[in-house]
């Protein structure tokens, strides 16, 4: 076909040739080929592939040659036997999907590749529609081995419906060059897999642009910078289905220098999806019946999410996961971890209408909020949660911080535990700072409250449903506002409201405190330490009996304060004149 040879300069027909095989071709290769004029069949060495021949240089001086005219290569199917097959600006490669096979050759050594380029400026490639084979039974004692590789600054690659398999390393790997210097861009992967590789089926170490489309495998899908030198942002995936991805940018981190703006949709992963370092993410639909852990986030977006179990955390003290929205959270529990919900050393979170339950592990915790904050605070809010299983405490807060730092449970329930299980909500501080304000409004808890080592605690319209109590306990500096709290018990008796052991109370509100549908609550100030310009306000409480105000002293009571005596014969309760309780007859 000597019209070939005269549209590639300087080929000549026995360089590069068309043979008579392309008459024989499916008429679905011939759809796929498209015209004779601008497409360049190589079946010419297959008789000497299918023997074991090697067929790289064979097939690297067609692509030298066409890669300067845009010039399509297709290959037929069959297996073409190759290493380290070089690419060229505007080299492109397609085949007939899966039976078009290129397979690393025997005597494989590290940083070989199937299929790579000879460095930066490999601008304008198009691979479609084939697999490489990295026969990965042949890479003994090798470092890293790759099926596609990418490594510079090169712009503008297509990869289309092709499949990488058996490679000792990666299946794809696409990274910068010159310690970050050489970044690629403008990098699209859609309709293609991996499967049995050994490190990463999909890895995108360094990169400026990127879009990922209905990938799938069973191993790893990484984005991710190794060192702050490295560049990965402008990420754009959908549509993706592997064992684990991770996306990784270190642009929140202490080494971040800019915004590393990534989405992800429909990302479904076996066991475990990873955000770390990034700055400036939007992600939905993700589906993980294991865990889904964010490390040093900031400006992070989750919203339709169904996991196992959730984590946001730091790797470093002096960064701290930051700014993240979660929304449209289900959590249905994992039997090797602790927890439903946990945030390590975080602040600024918002979590709502979430469903969080735990697996079956002894001392699970639907909510663990551990760890450091930063001195300057922030805000955590949980609104619109349900804790429906746990076998240790509902929600649990552990935390050394300082009295800036704020967390927020508006409309939260957290449902009976499991048999064996303590507090449906418990704090414990520790170093030397009380754990800053907590605000409860509209909860609801089936099982004890105890609180412990806040600086402020407010409490509206919330209910402890059960046979259960409130403890505020061991603060060396409170502040208690409760205005609205109902104790419905499952049997006769009287629940219990203690402020125990606190040094320095500075405030206390205690009002609409009851028990539903009828009945009193006993209330104690024992061992608590009120401070001299304290003024309590208490206004709807009804106690059990007059000892409770016994530690409160009456200068510490403001003028109009009342309570109510369930049952009393004589009198109706008492009220406060600024000077003492008065007794209000019936």
């Amino acid at each position: 076909m000597p019209f070939l040879t005269n549209m590639i300069t300087g080929v000549s027909a026995g360089q590069v040739t068309e043979t008579a095989d392309r008459l024989f071709m499916t008429a679905a290769e011939r759809t796929t080929v498209g015209s004779f004029s601008n497409v360049m069949t190589f079946p010419g060495v297959q008789a000497a592939v299918d023997a074991g021949t090697n067929a790289t240089a064979a097939i690297q001086a067609a692509i030298d040659a066409c890669a300067p005219s845009g010039i399509p290569l297709f290959f037929p199917a069959g297996t073409y036997r190759v290493k380290n097959l070089l690419l060229r600006a505007n080299t492109n490669i397609f085949g007939s999907g899966r039976l078009t096979i290129f397979k690393q050759l025997d005597g494989i050594a590290s940083w070989d590749a199937v299929i790579a380029e000879t460095g930066s400026g490999i601008h304008n490639v198009r691979l479609r529609s084939f697999m490489v084979d990295g026969n990965k039974a042949a890479a003994v004692g090798t470092v890293q081995m790759h099926g596609i590789k990418f490594d510079g600054a090169n712009d503008n690659l297509l990869i289309e419906d092709v499949h990488a398999k058996d490679c000792f390393s990666d299946g794809f790997w696409i990274t910068a060059s010159g310690s970050g210097a050489n970044i690629p861009t403008n990098v699209t992967l859609r309709r293609c897999s991996a499967e049995n590789c050994g490190r990463m089926d999909f890895a995108l170490i360094n990169v400026n642009g990127a879009t990922v489309e209905d990938c799938y495998g069973n191993g790893m899908f990484d984005i991710e910078a190794n060192s702050n030198a490295e560049t990965c942002k402008n990420i754009n995936v959908s549509n993706l289905r592997f064992n684990a991805i991770t996306f990784g940018t270190l642009a929140a981190s202490s080494t971040g220098t800019s915004d590393s703006p990534v989405t992800g949709t429909n990302l479904i992963a076996v066991e475990s999806i990873a955000i770390w370092g990034v700055r400036k993410g939007t992600f939905s639909n993700l589906v993980c019946p294991g865990k889904i852990t964010l490390s040093v986030v900031d400006g992070v977006t989750l919203n339709s999410v169904h996991c196992g179990a959730l984590r946001t955390s730091s790797l470093e003290d002096s960064y701290f996961s930051r700014n993240v929205v979660i929304s449209g959270l289900r959590v249905h529990g994992n039997s090797t971890l602790t927890y439903g919900v946990r945030l390590d050393n975080t602040y600024s979170h918002h979590i709502s209408d979430a469903i969080i339950r735990t697996g079956d592990a002894a001392g699970s915790r639907g909510i663990d909020l551990d760890g450091d904050a930063p001195f300057a605070g922030g805000r955590n809010v949980f609104k619109d949660v349900t804790i429906e299983k746990w076998t240790d405490i509902g929600i649990y807060i552990n935390a050394a911080t300082s009295e800036n730092m704020e967390t927020v449970l508006e409309n939260v329930t957290v449902l009976a535990g499991e048999t064996g299980s303590t507090n449906a909500l418990q704090h414990t501080a520790v170093g030397s700072y009380p754990y800053g304000t907590l605000k409860l409004r509209d909860c609801e808890f089936n099982g004890p409250v105890n609180l412990g080592d806040h600086y402020r605690v407010s409490i509206r319209d919330c209910m402890i449903i059960g046979d259960h109590n409130l403890n505020c306990a061991n603060s060396p500096v409170i502040r208690l506002v409760i205005d609205g709290l109902k104790f419905r018990r499952a049997t006769a008796g009287t629940p219990a409201l203690t402020l125990t052991g606190c040094a320095d109370v500075q405030e206390l509100v205690l009002k609409d405190i009851a028990q539903e549908p009828a009945g009193s609550v006993s209330v104690s100030l024992s061992t608590s330490v009120f401070g001299a310009n304290v003024k309590a306000w208490i206004d709807g409480l009804v106690a059990e009996s007059t000892s409770w105000a016994t530690n409160l002293a009456d200068a510490n009571v403001k003028e109009g304060s009342m309570y109510r005596l369930r049952g009393n014969a004589t009198n109706w309760g008492y009220t406060h004149n600024g000077t003492a309780w008065v007794a209000k007859a019936h």
